[in-house]
């Protein structure tokens, strides 16, 4: 037990025999740990000068900004319904699934819409909220397309390319020449 109490009483006249190395291991340990987790986690291939970063260490702050961003879209990405791109160019996103049946293109449909340019100017509704009437072969295009896809109750957000909607000529005076337009429509019924 003498021992011990002879370092302590060193210690206790003399503190900087402790504090000293304490401060110099921490500062080690910080160093080595944040040079680790950004200088090892790279390799870089022979010949190629792109880098890959694994372990999640980040070489500046714009990296880490970066990835916070990243991680911001990737979670806001489950949050928005996924783009479906058709082979005619149709793009669609489910809103709302439907449990009904889907039209043909001869049917003729009730539906619930809105209309917009790619602005975000509104060129069309359905009055008051109210179903409008319509054969699905009577449509542009993109409508015709679109509503096949989807069940009574579903509803529905289109992008329809020009080509699929008034092309070249446009629809005056709301809508131009060579407009995508964007719709967001709810299928409410379903007629033979």
């Amino acid at each position: 037990m003498g021992g011990h109490y002879l370092v302590i009483q060193s210690i206790m006249r003399k503190p900087y025999l402790i504090i000293v190395p304490l401060v110099v291991a921490a500062f080690l340990v910080v160093f080595y740990w944040d040079k680790n987790r950004v200088g090892n986690g790279s390799k870089k291939s022979e010949g190629d000068e792109s880098v890959v970063q694994t372990g999640g260490g980040f070489s500046n702050e714009s990296d880490l900004s970066e990835s916070r961003s990243t991680t911001r879209k990737h979670r806001d990405n489950h949050k928005r319904p996924q783009r479906i791109k058709t082979d005619s160019g149709l793009i669609y996103q489910v809103l709302k699934e439907g449990d009904g049946v889907r039209p043909g293109l001869a049917d003729k449909v009730q539906v619930i819409y809105r209309g917009n340019l790619e602005d975000g100017t509104e060129f069309d509704r359905s009055v008051g909220g109210q179903p409008i009437s319509f054969r699905l072969n009577q449509v542009i295009l993109g409508w015709g397309e679109g509503l096949q896809l989807m069940k009574v109750g579903a509803k529905y957000r289109f992008i329809i390319p020009p080509e699929l909607a008034y092309g070249g000529r446009g629809a005056p005076p709301k809508i131009g020449p060579n407009e995508t337009l964007i719709f967001e429509v709810e299928l409410v019924g379903v007629q033979e």
